[in-house]
């Protein structure tokens, strides 16, 4: 194309252009092309929808008051909507893809993961052995207690003072209520009968800590000790004053009582008071 040939050629296509624009106006239906826009937007021909809708703004027809504004904004938030799901889609398909490859990667760790398997299944078999064992012992341990009510139920203390005591030397540091409520019980029980006649009240009992042997104290400050399972007593004398505490040595061969005028008295488990001492000018 030559430069002269350039005007005539930009004349035919702005002449074209406005004879096209001419004639749309003049043939395009306002509520046809609605309709139209309409449909393609209930069929989600967002795209071909506000074609229509913007076409149908340059008909001869439109009325004065429209609401192609509105319609347009619709389809442009369903579109956006629907461009959202396919993002949503995509993003769950990618997912999915990653947990795939995570499987296939596992896959390849599966005979490692069985050997390690092998091993600690083979330690937990050992640990289970030392559980089962332990746990025979704290069953027997509830039995025993449980026989130990039933024979304080039948009035044989001494048998349930002894099933208990053995219920707690098997239950050892778990000190389950079921095993301390039955010896304390069978312990009650046991002194509901009359071991011998004291010539005063007893003001406090104290265990041992092996509970073989129990300090009995008096209103009168006398001391015995008395077993606890053959419950046979020997008197060991008398303090000086009313006792107020006993503190027994982790070994148990010799035990402290605190007095109500200060002074302590240390005693052996065969009955001997081996030192006094005015310890303290008040009660301790």
């Amino acid at each position: 194309m030559n430069a002269k040939q350039i005007p005539q050629f930009l004349f035919f296509l702005i002449t074209f252009i406005s004879f096209h624009a001419i004639l749309n106006a003049q043939t395009c239906n306002y509520s046809q092309l609605v309709q139209e826009g309409q449909r393609k937007f209930t069929d989600h021909n967002y795209r071909g929808a506000i074609n229509d809708f913007l076409a149908a703004r340059y008909c001869p027809d439109r009325p004065q008051v429209d609401n192609l504004n509105l319609l347009i904004n619709e389809v442009q938030n369903a579109w956006v909507a629907e461009l959202e799901k396919e993002r949503n889609r995509a993003r769950d398909a990618e997912n999915q893809a990653k947990k795939e490859k995570n499987l296939t990667e596992s896959a390849k760790k599966a005979e490692e993961i069985q050997r390690q398997r092998a091993e600690e299944n083979a330690k937990k078999a050992e640990a289970n052995e030392v559980i089962a064992r332990e746990r025979g012992r704290f069953a027997e341990g509830l039995r025993l207690a449980l026989l130990s009510d039933n024979e304080g139920g039948k009035s044989k203390k001494s048998e349930a003072l002894v099933l208990a005591y053995l219920s707690q030397q098997l239950l050892g540091k778990s000190k389950q209520a079921e095993a301390e409520r039955s010896f304390g019980n069978a312990v009650v029980d046991s002194f509901s009968q009359t071991i011998r006649k004291f010539p005063a009240k007893i003001r406090a009992v104290n265990f041992f800590q092996d509970k073989e042997e129990i300090v009995v104290s008096l209103e009168n400050n006398q001391i015995e000790i008395i077993s606890s399972t053959s419950l046979q007593s020997k008197g060991i004398g008398s303090s000086r004053k009313e006792q107020n505490l006993a503190v027994y040595a982790p070994d148990g061969s010799i035990f402290l009582i605190c007095n109500s005028d200060g002074s302590i008295d240390l005693w052996s488990r065969q009955g001997d008071r081996i030192k006094s001492e005015n310890a303290h000018t008040e009660t301790i």
